[in-house]
């Protein structure tokens, strides 16, 4: 009797093994990719600074367990890919804030659009969130620092991707 027990129990460890290392198949993947675009240079009395001369910018973005993960950006433009599965909310925080400067600039370009974005590639199909593939900053658009800091302290971006919303908003990949 307790032979089987023995054997019944390494039956029932070896079975949950094989059953949790089953992946699920039916669940369609995909490519998500985080970005922030380079903004233009800010234009100071002195000439032009770079962005992150004059600010510290943090992103905040979801990995493909959930788990929020923030990190400090060192340079522009950046990236992130991972590959994810449906059900998946992919999201994105940009915060930047001034940096303790002797001679702040006085004034710089107004971002248009927003400086993050999500795309997500899956089954030949594309979505967007945010504007992709921008760049830059209209630079002949000019206000101070302390309204942009008011209006743009911070972006986010999100991106829910089912099936029906791929099926839905997606467009072909070129």
């Amino acid at each position: 009797m307790k032979k089987f027990n023995l054997l019944l129990a390494a039956a029932l460890v070896a079975l949950t093994g094989l059953l949790s290392s089953c992946e699920d198949t039916s669940a369609i993947k995909g490519t998500v990719t985080y970005s922030i675009n380079r903004p233009n240079d800010i234009s100071s009395r002195d000439g032009q600074i770079a962005f992150l001369d004059v600010f510290n910018v943090s992103v905040t973005y979801k990995n493909p367990k959930g788990v929020l993960i923030t990190e400090e950006v060192t340079s522009l433009p950046w990236k992130f890919v991972q590959e994810v599965k449906a059900p998946f909310l992919a999201t994105i925080a940009v915060d930047f804030t001034p940096k303790e400067l002797e001679n702040p600039p006085y004034e710089f370009p107004y971002t248009i659009v927003s400086m993050a974005s999500i795309t997500l590639d899956s089954q030949g199909r594309r979505m967007v969130s945010g504007e992709p593939n921008y760049a830059g900053s209209l630079s002949s658009l000019y206000i101070y620092m302390d309204r942009i800091l008011q209006a743009y302290g911070s972006t986010n971006q999100r991106l829910d991707f089912t099936e029906e919303t791929l099926e839905r908003h997606g467009r072909p990949v070129r």
